[in-house]
């Protein structure tokens, strides 16, 4: 893992040097994600309606400002609050986002073998008794083509350094070395492949922020990630010794202004005494079956590692009542040996309804998937980091590395907007298959964000539920943004 770490080291100054040779166009910045309810609804309202590409995010400042226009004069009222919103970004050097909270939960630890508290849905490890929460943005860009942003998604269960991140390059073709999140879904709640139900990874990540209108829109990304360390099966004895990495690549196109489809895959691999190579990465992508299918042509210690990847499409309709309908299938593995066949499959489905009302917005969302999700027999822990799961939030209460986990997860997500004051409301619902061990599980968040005196942001939010396990579970905080 050596070897390939420093190749990678290389390849990224390298890159980092070529990409700020030239001013082409600006880099830019990204929007909070799953930290900020105003503007994020507000920014998929506007995907929703227009031909902003939203199966990745975090959404990129530029492009977003791109699209803008094109709701100016259908939907003045959300364009000037986006409009807004997106000021601060314009400046030089600003801080963009703060928000502070303090809450009261429940510390009743979850029967799953973590030690931890029940942890609340994609937000980066955070339990029900966390007593703090502190979330910060800020920037300085240097020049066209380098900025430095400095961010924090901190609680009292983990200091993240969320959003502190070095970005160089130009529209097409920008790196972003650093604490950067990455979500591959079409879905608002739910990332099957790569979400942000774990804590943010250190990592080095190439993309181009702004779609290629040239080429059905497309839009690249490849990323390498540091994760924690975690036993790692190698020579039929489990170490800790070295962490694995985590490389992940998306690749997606509109072929029609309403029609995007994707293709997410990430590499779980190396660790411990495992040693790996940049072959090993190659032979795993384009021979998934060959490479990590333990039968009797490839040992355990042969395998290069734990692969998940989803197929998604999604469908926008400007109709009276405007919506979005979005697909994935996604694999935890093959089936037969046969990389074309997909083995311990997912499927997920959602619909979303931008303008139930004016200030009204509706989604819904449905995952059903079969067992082994997140387990693999070479990593003790699966495929989490810091105890969470990479992906769907359903996942993360379930014995860690246990592959009798089928089930299904429904949520239903209100957003209502009102003048200077937003409510939103998350109901989640989960169950296991395996009944003999695990309930049906729920979650219902509320948030109430208005204006107090003084022109700052007061928000009062609660979290009731009950976990895999039949316990129930609370959570109540008071916080200000500003």
């Amino acid at each position: 893992m050596m070897k390939f770490s420093q190749s990678l080291i290389k390849t990224t100054l390298v890159a980092g040097l070529l990409l700020t040779s030239s001013a082409y166009s600006q880099v830019s910045l990204y929007l909070p994600l799953h930290a900020s309810n105003l503007i994020e609804q507000d920014v998929d309202r506007l995907a929703a309606i227009s031909s902003l590409p939203n199966l990745k995010k975090p959404y990129s400042v530029n492009q977003v400002s791109r699209h803008l226009d094109s709701i100016k004069l259908t939907h003045p009222r959300l364009y000037s609050r986006i409009k807004h919103q997106l000021a601060p970004y314009q400046k030089q050097m600003n801080l963009t986002h703060l928000q502070a909270t303090v809450g009261l939960g429940s510390d009743e630890v979850v029967k799953n073998g973590s030690g931890a508290a029940h942890a609340l849905a994609n937000s980066r490890g955070e339990t029900v008794e966390s007593n703090y929460k502190i979330s910060a943005r800020g920037h300085y860009i240097i020049n066209d083509n380098i900025l430095v942003s400095a961010g924090t998604q901190a609680h009292s269960d983990e200091f993240l350094a969320t959003g502190t991140l070095v970005s160089m390059g130009w529209d097409f073709a920008q790196l972003d070395l650093g604490y950067r999140d990455h979500w591959y879904s079409p879905f608002q709640q739910q990332a099957r492949v790569m979400g942000t139900q774990a804590e943010t990874m250190l990592s080095a990540t190439l993309s181009n922020p702004i779609a290629f209108e040239n080429w059905w829109g497309a839009q690249y990304e490849l990323f390498i990630a540091q994760m924690d360390k975690q036993p790692v099966l190698f020579n039929g004895e489990y170490s800790s010794d070295k962490a694995p990495v985590l490389l992940g690549t998306y690749l997606s196109a509109q072929p029609l202004d309403f029609w995007t489809l994707s293709i997410s895959r990430t590499f779980q691999m190396g660790g411990g005494e495992r040693d790996l190579s940049f072959g090993d990465f190659v032979k795993a992508f384009f021979d998934p079956s060959g490479s990590d299918n333990n039968d009797d042509q490839l040992s355990k210690d042969e395998e290069a590692g734990n692969q998940v990847a989803a197929v998604a499409s999604q469908f926008k309709f400007d109709s009276v009542l405007p919506f979005v309908a979005s697909f994935e299938v996604s694999t935890e593995d093959t089936s037969k040996t046969k990389w074309y066949l997909p083995g311990n499959a997912a499927f997920s489905a959602g619909i979303y309804f931008p303008f139930v009302t004016p200030d009204l917005a509706v989604n819904y969302e449905y995952s059903d998937w079969q067992n082994r999700w997140y387990n693999h027999h070479l990593y003790q822990q699966g495929y989490r980091n810091g105890g969470n799961v990479l992906g769907h939030w359903a996942l993360n209460d379930g014995i860690i590395n246990d592959g009798n986990n089928a089930g299904s997860s429904h949520s239903v997500s209100l957003y209502y907007q009102m003048h200077e004051a937003s409510l939103t409301t998350h109901f989640r619902y989960s169950t296991l298959d395996n009944d003999a061990i695990y309930d049906s599980a729920y979650e219902i968040d509320v948030e109430y964000l208005f204006k107090a005196y003084g022109g700052e942001k007061l928000i009062l939010s609660t979290t009731v539920g009950q976990d895999l396990y039949g316990e129930d579970f609370y959570k109540f905080d008071l916080g200000f943004m500003w």
